[in-house]
């Protein structure tokens, strides 16, 4: 799923969720999208680090949540 489907299928998720203002769904979707990254810097279990290229996805994801 390319960034910008993601930004918007995870926007919406928590906009039919929450019903909350365009603001707070959009920290919602990013929070989410912080505690994704966060799990590639310092995996629960000590394994593998997913690598640079998921990160920057989930880096192009935050931007295209901003952009809605």
């Amino acid at each position: 799923m390319k960034p910008k489907e993601k930004a918007k299928e995870l926007y919406e998720k928590y906009a039919v969720m929450w019903h909350a203002s365009t603001k707070d769904v959009k920290q919602c979707a990013l929070i989410c999208v912080d505690v994704r990254i966060d799990a590639y810097i310092c995996p629960p279990d000590g394994g593998i680090q997913w690598g640079e290229d998921n990160e920057e996805y989930w880096q192009k994801v935050k931007t295209e949540i901003n952009k809605l």
